[in-house]
């Protein structure tokens, strides 16, 4: 697991979860306690975010200072269970961070390398007052998987891509069986999911049997000239009509060597095709 790193003081983008939120109707500071809000944002395209996670913690008036700690969610439920909560906060004082807070009471910090489930806990302070406020991140922690070749499909992507196959491996995840990877395919941080769905799998006699899968919509490394980044989609989800993806134009994974095939679209931001990939211009991966 890569070595847990934060930093302090960046720019966030796009709010999508909170914990100890602020309920509605209130206001931070309008009451005796002292308090620290955590927000969790999508870390930019540099990160990996399936381990990567970007939080700014928000102080009410009532807090004067403030540590956290990072910690596996099993190992903080493990010592409050043991030990109880008050052990615990004395733990995030005696081993955590302190948090440095703008003026505005306002601290940004990422997170990387948190392949797992983990507890961002902060105790908030004011004199002999101890409050306790956390946020759990579920970080993707993937099984060692097939390493093999991607084959790009399309004659124009691959001119894009510059190559027509890219080395790469298929992972699982360990949270969720459904849920693979295609890990680095497009380079570091930038693998592309696949998700098993629940269609009754299917035979082709004398290889086996296969399992269907979606591709959501999903950045590569790859720009066309002025239109941009190119987007990776299966066609079902790129049209908005799921007859393209039940009516033929299937994704689908063989159970015994987890060869796949990828009848995709390479798109640009206003959702037009670049490339199509189907029939026998398919992706494929094939494990070595």
């Amino acid at each position: 697991m890569k070595k847990l790193a934060y930093i302090l003081s960046i720019a966030l983008l796009g709010l999508f979860a909170a914990s100890c939120e602020v309920q509605e109707g209130t206001v931070p500071g309008s009451d005796g306690k002292p308090q620290v809000t955590i927000f969790q944002y999508t870390p930019s395209s540099e990160y990996n975010s399936d381990e990567d996670i970007k939080i700014r913690f928000v102080k009410n008036k009532q807090t004067t200072s403030a540590k956290f700690l990072v910690e596996l969610t099993k190992d903080k439920a493990a010592a409050i269970e043991t030990d109880g909560e008050k052990a615990y906060i004395e733990k995030v004082l005696s081993t955590g961070t302190d948090i440095d807070f703008t003026d505005e009471g306002i601290a940004d910090t990422l997170f990387t390398g948190l392949a797992n489930f983990y507890d961002i806990t902060v105790v908030a302070i004011n004199s002999g007052k101890k409050e306790l406020c956390s946020s759990t991140f579920e970080g993707l922690a993937w099984k060692p998987g097939y390493v093999g070749t991607y084959y790009l499909g399309d004659a124009t992507i691959q001119s894009v891509a510059g190559t027509k196959s890219l080395a790469t491996e298929l992972q699982q995840c360990e949270s969720d069986s459904t849920l693979y990877r295609f890990k680095d395919l497009f380079g570091p941080g930038k693998s592309i999911k696949i998700q098993l769905t629940d269609d009754k799998p299917f035979e082709d006699p004398g290889y086996g049997y296969c399992n269907y899968f979606r591709v959501k919509r999903q950045a590569t490394c790859y720009s066309y000239g002025s239109f941009g980044q190119l987007d990776i989609i299966d066609f079902g989800y790129s049209l908005g009509d799921d007859y393209f993806y039940d009516g033929g134009y299937n994704c689908y994974m063989y159970q015994d060597d987890k060869y796949c095939v990828l009848q995709v679209r390479y798109i640009i931001p206003d959702g037009r095709a670049l490339a199509n990939a189907y029939g026998g211009s398919a992706d494929i991966f094939v494990a070595n």
